[in-house]
């Protein structure tokens, strides 16, 4: 088993800051903003990144993978919830940066904690499937389209 490295910044927003996350991904760390403000916040995003990372089915090629498949196990939720693939695909703009908050208000407005919860849940299976790779905490970059 390979060790993890992970960091948390309270800072991720600054000029400093952006520097420091990007020169912690590319020395291999997953780097998790945290609201130190807000310490019960903090404390679910620390537990959330100390669970093992989910394992790719045996065989699967995330490189490969289409969205419908990245969204396979969230689409029951979606269809209920009213989040379209077609909205997910239009967010998916190589190179682009994607927030969690910022993506539920463009899809729902003003997302309850349900919308949210899926939001963060589809953002990850698209992360899990390589069409994002995770930022910082809750903070994407688009790593290709669905083609």
């Amino acid at each position: 088993m390979s060790a993890r490295k992970i960091a948390f910044l309270s800072d991720t927003a600054s000029a400093g800051a952006l520097a420091a996350v990007e020169a912690l991904a590319q020395a291999g760390f997953e780097v998790h903003a945290i609201e130190s403000e807000r310490p019960d916040a903090a404390a679910r995003l620390v537990r959330d990144a100390l669970r093992p990372k989910r394992e790719a089915s045996a065989g699967a090629n995330p490189e490969n993978a289409s969205l419908a498949t990245a969204l396979a196990t969230q689409a029951e939720r979606m269809r209920k919830l009213n989040l379209s693939a077609a909205f997910v695909a239009s967010l998916l703009e190589p190179g682009a940066t994607l927030e969690e908050g910022a993506v539920a208000m463009r899809w729902a407005g003003m997302p309850n904690k349900n919308e949210r919860s899926l939001t963060h849940d589809v953002l990850e299976a698209l992360a899990d499937a390589a069409f994002l790779s995770r930022v910082a905490g809750g903070t994407y970059r688009v790593e290709r389209s669905p083609d």
